[in-house]
């Protein structure tokens, strides 16, 4: 991947799509988010002390979400999703995050929380509900699966995204690679 001091990012061959013209359907980078073994946070630090390491881990990346001009978060057990107007917005707010983790760690017990990070981006279906709104599309299942496929730490963006990006992040992070076709994950 590209290694960089504070993160690894692959590319992965989803070619993403255009978004639609339909009522409610709009175009956006998609930040998917994993706290890497969180069952075993809670195994060896306890239910408070994660659940409490959780909070601030979230806390951080709603920070890094501001920062980066993100749309919202949305958690979902120990993941979250968070979306972007583009890619490079999802980009900086991914190596960003990873960067904070690593200078700055958050621990559960005695043990720093990591996280895989998985980004895509295409059309997104925002669909009202009582008291909020849920969030459909391919593109969010896509950032989920590109997440499971990254190791601790990892970027795994969609080749849709990477051609998104200015050539800087190379500069940045170093050489990209293309992920394995196979995963055992």
């Amino acid at each position: 991947g590209c290694e960089g001091k504070f993160a690894r990012c692959w590319v992965w061959g989803s070619q993403g799509a255009e978004g639609g013209e339909r009522p409610g359907v709009e175009h956006v980078a998609i930040g998917f988010a994993d706290v890497v073994a969180s069952s075993r946070l809670v195994a060896t630090a306890g239910d408070l002390a994660t659940f409490g390491s959780l909070k601030l881990f979230t806390a951080r990346a709603e920070e890094m979400r501001r920062i980066h001009s993100g749309q919202s978060i949305q958690t979902l057990g120990d993941s979250f999703m968070v979306l972007f107007n583009d890619e490079v917005g999802a980009f900086a707010f991914a190596t960003e995050f990873q960067r904070s983790l690593a200078e700055r760690p958050i621990l559960a017990g005695e043990t720093p929380i990591s996280v895989r990070i998985g980004i895509h981006s295409g059309p997104v279906l925002r669909r009202p509900t009582s008291h909020s709104q849920n969030l459909e599309g391919d593109a969010i299942v896509v950032a989920a699966r590109l997440t499971r496929i990254a190791e601790p730490s990892e970027i795994v963006v969609a080749r849709w995204v990477r051609k998104a990006l200015p050539s800087v992040n190379q500069l940045v992070l170093g050489e990209w690679q293309s992920a394995p076709t196979t995963h055992s994950r």
